[in-house]
Parts: structure tokens; C-alpha cells; sequence
């Protein structure tokens, strides 16, 4: 008896987290791309994008997850104002900056994406 509780409670649990999500409108395409920057620094970022327009991605850098909204036809800026990181790309090289009291510094350059498994 405890066993099948266990087991709706599961079921049910599930059923609401896919009710959450929505419709395929909600549903984002997403890509991770790993870039080895200058100074043998490599850093991630996931790249989503929804149906109706919105641009997001997500940066792993220097152990931490920086989530980020598109600025630009190429750029991306940190959500969360105090950390100030924008990420640029230039076809496949990328850049990271980072705002420090006002001034814009380059915290990793040249970063060129590898190619993933499967990719040719």
C-alpha cells in the first residue's frame, strides 16, 4: 500500500511539472557551445531560444552559472545587474567583459568555439 502511494504521489508530481511547462510556444531550442579562450581559459554557454522571440543563453564561467538576456544582434548581458558580465560574439569568437565601477574591462578574449561530438 505504501509502495502505490509512493508510486501516484511520483506520477502525480510529474504530471504537474509537464502542466507547468505549457504549450510548445513555452518550449525553448537550446545549444551549448564550449569556447577555449586565450590563456588556455575555456568557458560554456547555452544559448535558448523560445517561440516568441526571446533570446536567453547561459554562461558557466569561473565555477559559476551566470544566466543572461540578449542586448544586441550579438550580445548577451548577466540578469543580475551586479555581477555585469556581457558576453559578445564575432561568427564563432567570443569576448567576455565585465563592468567594474563603471568601466568596461575584457575578462576573456578570443574565444573560439570547439566543435561538439557530432558536429562537422
Amino acid at each position: 500500500m505504501k509502495s502505490a502511494s509512493l508510486t501516484l504521489l511520483a506520477l502525480a508530481t510529474l504530471m504537474t511539472g509537464c502542466a507547468m511547462q505549457g504549450g510548445d510556444a513555452d518550449r525553448a531550442e537550446q545549444h551549448t557551445q564550449i569556447y577555449q579562450c586565450e590563456g588556455d581559459t575555456s568557458l560554456s554557454v547555452t544559448y535558448f531560444q523560445y517561440a516568441g522571440d526571446t533570446d536567453r543563453a547561459m554562461l558557466s564561467y569561473a565555477n559559476d552559472s551566470i544566466p543572461m538576456h540578449r542586448i544586441g544582434a550579438s550580445q548577451y548581458a548577466s540578469d543580475d545587474e551586479r555581477l555585469a558580465y556581457t558576453w559578445q560574439l564575432d561568427d564563432d569568437m567570443g569576448k567576455l567583459y565585465r563592468d567594474d565601477d563603471g568601466e568596461r574591462r575584457v575578462v576573456e578574449q578570443a574565444c573560439q568555439g570547439r566543435a561538439q561530438n557530432g558536429d562537422r
